[in-house]
């Protein structure tokens, strides 16, 4: 750190470019060294955007250093196929055995079956079904004990709208784009336009990230970018 104070100056050169600017550029106009600078962030409440965080990504995993400690396709670990008395001496073993859990103890976070809880990110309820097997979503488990699977290309809509609401008399099953357009129809033309937008821009991520994968040559995770996959050389005769 520099040692000397804040300017209002550098105050609100920061509040205004430390989402989308590196490091580098940054200590030119405030040189307060890195740690000062990502302190006042800090307690001014600011944060890198996702598009800086996903920029900045993309060129760590393009560089050679971190594509050397990769591993390779056809790699084989070298503990595959052994237990763990073949590889570890026996004092790490007893150590090893001494800190496993057994099936009759439970963290003190962990929840009883038949919890639930409402998640505020997708406005879900969520319920524990099974021990050691992960939430599943309320109104989806209700309608498969009822009905069985929902049918590929279907959906599950709450008639009232409220997705609290979890009764099977306000389950609806149709298909997705029948649930689009009443969700289409519900909207105003501004909302309409933002998740158009939304949309693409989903879509030109999907599209960016799966031609990663394509030139490291792993499989694609959609269908959208099965036109850029390198194709193989014609060879002349």
């Amino acid at each position: 750190m520099s040692g000397r104070l804040w300017t209002a100056a550098e105050i609100e050169y920061l509040r205004r470019h430390y989402a989308d600017t590196p490091l580098k550029e940054i200590l030119e106009h405030c040189p307060h060294g890195a740690g000062g600078i990502q302190a006042k962030a800090k307690m001014l409440g600011l944060k890198k955007s996702a598009e800086f965080r996903r920029e900045a990504g993309r060129r760590t995993s393009q560089l050679p250093q971190s594509q050397a400690h990769r591993f390779k396709k056809g790699s084989v670990p070298a503990n595959k196929g052994k237990r763990q008395e073949d590889y570890l001496d026996a004092k790490t073993l007893a150590r090893c055995r001494e800190k496993r859990w057994s099936k009759e103890n439970h963290p003190d976070s962990s929840k009883p079956v038949g919890y639930e809880r409402f998640w505020l990110g997708d406005q879900t309820w969520y319920v524990k079904v099974a021990e050691g097997q992960p939430m599943v979503k309320k109104h989806r488990w209700l309608w498969e004990q009822a009905n069985g699977k929902v049918p590929e290309g279907h959906v599950l809509v709450f008639r009232d709208g409220n997705r609290r609401n979890c009764e099977l008399s306000n389950l609806e099953c149709v298909t997705r784009s029948e649930a689009a357009r009443r969700i289409s129809a519900r909207m105003t033309d501004e909302e309409r336009r933002a998740r158009l937008i939304k949309i693409h821009e989903h879509r030109r991520e999907t599209i960016r990230r799966d031609r990663i994968r394509l030139h490291f040559g792993l499989p694609a995770k959609t269908k959208i970018v099965t036109r850029w996959a390198p194709r193989p050389k014609k060879v002349k005769t």
